[in-house]
């Protein structure tokens, strides 16, 4: 792919502390700049909830929005709120869409499942990560919704099907 509005969709599933490795990186086209993110890393210190390696991630300034919640975190309340989040978590990375912009920015977009191993309860996270030039979270807006059935209400019309594969 060539030009500066190419946009990469990459897809592949990491398990948290699964062993599963690998590195994105990401090559802005008409710029001389190259950023690395470790996104398996992040994954891993997200589920794992180890903070002192998820705060190597953001910058200094970065801004963390939860609209479903209506709130707004600094970097290091990100990772208190993450880390202290009640439960046991795993899970995968379904996947990724690497966006380059020309302020030598970069937009990930990933999409992943998450569990509470006590509590079986599965979510999925909708996550726009926009990297500084330095490789660094700069924002980072996440949408988190419940796993459920569909409701009562919608399985009594018949209408509709399970998903057989991974949302695109």
């Amino acid at each position: 792919m060539t030009g500066k509005n190419s946009v990469w969709l990459l897809d592949w599933i990491i398990s948290g502390s699964s062993g599963v490795s690998f590195t994105l990186s990401i090559a802005q086209l008409g710029y001389d700049t190259m950023m690395t993110f470790a996104l398996n890393r992040f994954f891993d210190a997200v589920v794992s909830q180890n903070a002192s390696e998820l705060a190597e991630f953001f910058e200094p300034d970065a801004t963390i929005i939860w609209p479903n919640t209506d709130e707004q975190f600094t970097g290091a309340e990100y990772v208190r709120a993450n880390c202290e989040y009640p439960g046991h978590w795993q899970g995968v990375v379904e996947k990724v869409l690497a966006v380059p912009s020309p302020d030598c920015s970069r937009q990930l977009t990933v999409i992943s499942q998450v569990t509470d191993t006590d509590s079986d309860n599965s979510y999925r996270a909708v996550s726009f990560l926009y990297m500084s030039p330095n490789g660094l979270v700069q924002t980072l807006t996440e949408y988190w919704g419940d796993i459920t059935p569909p409701p009562r209400w919608r399985q009594q019309l018949n209408i509709g099907k399970r998903i057989e594969t991974s949302p695109a």
